[in-house]
């Protein structure tokens, strides 16, 4: 059974936690070179930039908080790939944060699979141009 936390991502010295943290769940070394990075409600190139316009759409660009960081962690004995550790994450956003902006990501970089998901503070409409609805 996956162990889950969740953190907020404040937004730090010129708004660079939320970019930090994104560079950290998206890198190619812990993630199969992006292979294991999705997304819901928005793209996982652009996250950064979808999850700011939604703050200023609803004037929250002057919250601290940027985002929460998830991070999603399986037993070493759980005996799933990386790729069903990552839809695991998926199913998680989706029934938990149906309406809000996430990342996914799966790291394969430790002794143990573990999901780590961006989610955007605030609820927002789902960018029509994203190619990654669900």
């Amino acid at each position: 059974m996956p162990y889950t936390k969740r953190i907020p991502v404040h937004a730090g010295e010129r708004g660079t936690g939320l970019y930090n943290c994104l560079e950290y769940v998206r890198n190619g070394d812990k993630t199969e070179d992006g292979i294991l990075v999705n997304s819901l409600n928005c793209t996982v190139e652009f996250a950064e930039q979808e999850f700011l316009y939604i703050q200023r759409m609803y004037h929250k660009e002057n919250d601290d908080r940027v985002a929460y960081h998830v991070i999603q962690s399986f037993d070493i004995r759980d005996d799933i790939t990386p790729e069903q550790a990552n839809e695991i994450g998926m199913k998680l956003c989706k029934e938990i944060y149906p309406n809000y902006q996430c990342v996914v990501s799966t790291h394969i970089d430790k002794g143990h699979l573990h999901n780590h998901i961006v989610c955007a503070p605030i609820r927002g409409r789902v960018n029509p141009l994203s190619k990654r609805q669900a």
